[in-house]
C-alpha cells in the first residue's frame, strides 16, 4: 500500500469493465491540476481542456504515482499536466495516411520517458547506472 495515499473508493472502479488491474488504485489529494488549467486559460475553462483532471480519481499523476512525496506531488503534477495539454499541437497539424502511420508517430512522441523521469523524481527513487 502506497504509504502517502488514500486508496479509491471501490464504487468508483468494482464492476467497471475498463478496470483491468489487479492493483487496488489510491491517489494523493492534490489540486496542482486545476492550477494548471487555472495559470493556463483562467477559470471559465477548468476541466474544459484535455489534461490530467479526473473527478473521480483525482489526476493522472496522482494515481500513477501513489507513492510520491507530498512535498514533490503539486511540482510534478503541474508539469505532467501542463506537458498533457500542450501535447501534441505540433501533431494536430500532420496529415497522417492512416491510424497506423499516426500509432508510429506517437510511439517516439508520446512522452513517456519524460514523464516516468518526472515520476522517478517525485517517488525519490534514484537508479544507479548499472540499475
Amino acid at each position: 500500500m502506497a504509504t502517502h495515499s488514500e486508496p479509491l473508493h471501490p464504487e468508483i472502479y468494482i464492476g467497471d469493465p475498463e478496470f483491468t488491474s489487479l492493483f487496488l488504485p489510491s491517489v494523493i489529494s492534490d489540486h496542482a491540476s486545476v492550477q494548471c488549467q487555472l495559470d493556463l486559460y483562467g477559470s471559465d475553462s477548468v476541466g474544459s481542456k484535455f489534461g490530467c483532471i479526473n473527478a473521480h480519481a483525482g489526476n493522472f499523476t496522482s494515481l500513477c504515482a501513489p507513492n510520491c512525496l507530498p512535498e514533490r506531488l503539486a511540482l510534478i503534477c503541474y508539469t505532467i499536466d501542463y506537458g498533457f495539454i500542450h501535447d501534441g499541437t505540433g501533431a494536430r497539424k500532420i496529415k497522417f495516411a492512416s491510424l497506423d502511420e499516426y500509432l508510429a508517430f506517437r510511439v517516439v512522441d508520446v512522452g513517456a520517458i519524460w514523464t516516468l523521469a518526472l515520476i522517478r523524481w517525485g517517488t525519490g527513487i534514484y537508479l544507479t547506472p548499472e540499475e
